[in-house]
C-alpha cells in the first residue's frame, strides 16, 4: 500500500492479461462490500500470491483444477501454518467468487471445506525478559533506519501497541507535556491511553531529529509515506534474526512481542483486568489467552503422576 493525499491506495501488480482482468474485477468487489482498506489489502496480498504462482506456470483462471492449488499449498509449506492458514481462507472466498462469477467451475468451498477449530488451543509465542533486553540492545542505532527500528520495536515490546495502531501513529498523539500517548485503536475504535515511558522518548525525539522528512505520521519513508504492514514486521522480524536470540519454531512478529509484554505481566501479579486494560482490549475474555502461558502458575496447578505399582 501506498499513501496519496491521505489515502491507500494499491500499487498495480503485473499479470497476464486474462488474470488482470479477473484481479481488477475481484478489487471492485471487495470494494462494494463496504471492508476496511486494510481487509481488502490483506486479502488481496494473500491471493497475488497465488496469481504469481499460476503466472509463472501460464495457467489461465478458467483452467485451475483443485490439483493445482493443492501443488500451490504444498509449494508454500515453508511458511509459517497461520500465514498457509490465512492463504487458504483468502483462496476459499476467492474462489467463491469466480465460481459464482463463471471465471472457475470449483467452488471455494469444495476445494477448501471449512473446519471449525478451537483458537483458544492454539500457545501465544512469548520471549522473556531477558531475551526482550536482547532484541532491544541489538539494534544498531546509529543510523537513521536504526534509531526507527528501535522506535518501533520498544513501542511493541513495553507498551503492547498493535501494529495498525503504530502505523498510523501521529504526532499530534503524543503529549510530550504530561507524558502521555492518546490513540484511537484501529482495531476497536476506542480510546488507548499509554504512558509515554523514558526509553520511549528518548528514542522518539532522537528518531524525530534525525528523520529526514516532517509529516503528520511518524513512521515514514524518505518520501514521507506510511510503511505497509509487512514493512514493518519484516523490520520486527530481521531484528530477530539478527539478535541471535533462539527463534526456531517461535514466531517474530510484533505479535510476539506483545503477547510477551503480557506475559511477562501477568508473571509478574499484575491483573488481568490491568493487563487488558494496558492491551486495549475491550473484552477481558480475549486476556484470558495470555494465562496459558503463565508457567508459574501453571505448574502450582499440576498433579503428580501417580506411581504404578508393580
Amino acid at each position: 500500500m501506498i499513501l496519496q493525499n491521505g489515502k491507500e491506495v494499491h500499487k498495480k501488480y503485473v499479470f497476464h492479461s486474462n488474470r488482470k482482468t479477473v484481479y481488477n474485477k475481484y478489487i471492485v468487489f471487495l470494494k462494494s462490500l463496504n471492508l476496511s482498506e486494510d481487509t481488502i489489502d490483506w486479502r488481496l496480498k494473500h491471493i497475488r500470491g497465488f496469481l504469481d504462482y499460476i503466472d509463472k506456470k501460464n495457467i489461465l483462471i478458467k483452467n485451475i483444477t483443485p490439483l493445482i492449488l493443492y501443488n500451490y499449498i504444498n509449494s508454500i509449506n515453508h511458511l509459517s501454518l497461520r500465514t498457509i492458514e490465512n492463504r487458504t481462507v483468502c483462496l476459499r472466498l476467492f474462489f467463491d467468487w469466480l465460481s459464482e462469477n463463471k471465471y472457475n467451475k470449483y467452488p471455494g468451498k469444495l476445494i477448501f471445506p471449512k473446519i471449525v477449530r478451537n483458537k483458544n488451543c492454539a500457545i501465544l509465542t512469548y520471549y522473556t525478559n531477558k531475551e526482550i533486553s536482547q532484541l532491544i540492545n541489538s539494534v544498531d542505532n546509529t543510523t537513521v533506519n536504526g534509531k526507527r527500528d528501535l522506535l518501533i520495536i520498544l513501542m511493541f515490546s513495553c507498551l503492547g501497541i498493535r501494529l495498525k495502531d503504530i502505523k498510523y501513529l501521529k504526532l499530534e498523539n503524543i503529549d510530550f507535556q504530561n507524558n502521555i500517548i492518546k490513540i484511537i485503536q484501529h482495531k476497536t475504535d476506542s480510546l488507548l491511553v499509554l504512558p509515554l515511558l523514558p526509553d520511549i522518548k528518548y528514542a522518539l525525539l532522537d528518531y524525530l531529529k534525525n528523520k529526514g522528512t516532517n509529516t503528520e505520521y511518524l513512521i515514514t519513508d524518505d518520501s514521507g509515506n506510511i510503511y505497509s504492514s509487512d514493512k514493518i514486521y519484516l523490520i520486527v522480524k530481521n531484528q530477530f534474526i539478527k539478535s541471535r536470540i533462539k527463534i526456531k519454531g517461535r514466531k517474530m512478529g510484533p505479535h510476539a512481542l506483545r503477547h510477551s509484554l503480557a506475559t511477562s505481566l501477568i508473571n509478574n501479579n499484575v491483573s488481568i483486568y490491568d493487563v487488558s486494560q494496558v492491551l486495549g482490549h475491550d473484552n477481558v475474555e480475549s486476556t484470558k489467552n495470555y494465562t496459558k502461558i503463565d508457567i508459574k502458575r501453571l505448574k502450582k496447578l499440576s498433579l503428580e503422576v501417580p506411581k504404578w505399582q508393580s
